[in-house]
């Protein structure tokens, strides 16, 4: 019952409408591509093959794109683990990149990476302030999943998955 309900927290709900944003922001992007691929092809059929190359390289590229994007446009995978396969998520933890040029801090961004038992990785793109909250209602979600970002962790992980695994009655590390 618990876990039911943690899995409606507004701290899961802001990883399910990140994976969302960022399949539009894909979607927008491959789309643009395309347009613009088909625009170079038909305008500059006649008078430039550069520019006609470029233009069907990109129309190539983008509707490839596009047809992953439509073939796994519902997977949502790490939902899916989440409700299903908790015990298959053995590591999570953020980084958080803050954008200063010339020293002038413009925005900060995070990413959460969750680190899977079979040597997979997921990752989500969030601000900073959502982070802190996905992450905490995580540590209640997985609390056999390590937490936070190490060497010696990078260095387990790759070693073996299986030795990220706490104990149920560990508190966060």
């Amino acid at each position: 019952m618990r876990r039911k309900r943690l899995l409606r927290h507004p701290g899961i709900r802001l990883l399910h409408r990140a994976m969302r944003r960022e399949q539009y922001l894909q979607l927008g992007a491959f789309g643009f591509m395309l347009t613009v691929g088909i625009i170079c092809c038909c305008f500059a059929f006649h008078n430039n093959a550069l520019i006609t190359i470029t233009g069907l390289t990109f129309t190539i590229l983008s509707i490839t794109a596009l047809y992953h994007i439509y073939l796994h446009w519902n997977d949502d995978r790490l939902m899916r683990l989440l409700e299903y396969q908790p015990k298959q998520i053995v590591w999570i933890y953020t980084v958080v990149v803050q954008r200063m040029p010339f020293g002038v801090h413009l925005f900060q961004s995070g990413t959460l990476f969750f680190k899977l038992i079979d040597g997979d990785e997921i990752s989500i793109v969030l601000s900073e302030k959502k982070l802190k909250l996905a992450c905490h209602t995580l540590s209640r979600l997985l609390p056999h999943a390590t937490i936070g970002y190490s060497k010696e962790r990078e260095v387990q992980y790759h070693q073996n998955p299986k030795l990220l695994i706490r104990n149920e009655g560990q508190g966060l590390i």
